[in-house]
């Protein structure tokens, strides 16, 4: 199974030395099917005390306050993960759960505001594929499995 090691560094460098700074951090690995979290350091510069929480989608949020003069702010997170393939039923994916989808989308301000339409090069390829999901009547599971192996296919020529 494959093991992947993830190093990532933020880092804030001020043009003067501020007094005092309040910081939330979301870099915290979420442990699910298919992934083992075999190791996460997480190093803050002046090491200071994080409160975690969960976010309503039951992330971890990390929030410190660094209380003395400093004009650098380095948050360095290794990350060591275990992934496995998951088999999903097919059965719990219905086309009726796209429409309910878009329903949900609508209700939700915060999904709504992700739902809007960017600017893609790949846009005539990528509605070739919806017309095609939409002709065929495929579940969501079917789709994320055809869009995949068309991105395979695709992304190794």
């Amino acid at each position: 199974m494959p093991i992947y090691k993830i190093h990532h560094i933020t880092k804030y460098k001020y043009d003067r030395s501020i007094r005092e700074s309040a910081n939330q951090i979301k870099i915290y690995p979420y442990n699910k099917a298919g992934q083992e979290i075999l190791s996460h350091e997480m190093v803050i510069t002046d090491e200071p005390n994080v409160n975690k929480h969960y976010d309503y989608w039951g992330n971890t949020v990390g929030c410190f306050t660094v209380a003395h003069p400093h004009d650098e702010l380095i948050i360095d997170s290794r990350l060591i993960a275990k992934t496995t393939p998951i088999e999903i039923d097919e059965s719990l994916s219905k086309p009726t759960d796209l429409i309910l989808l878009n329903k949900l989308i609508q209700k939700d301000i915060i999904l709504l505001d992700l739902a809007q339409k960017e600017s893609i090069k790949l846009q005539p390829e990528i509605n070739k594929i919806l017309e095609e999901v939409l002709a065929n009547n495929f579940t969501p599971l079917a789709i994320s499995k055809g869009v995949r192996n068309i991105y395979l296919i695709t992304s190794s020529m």
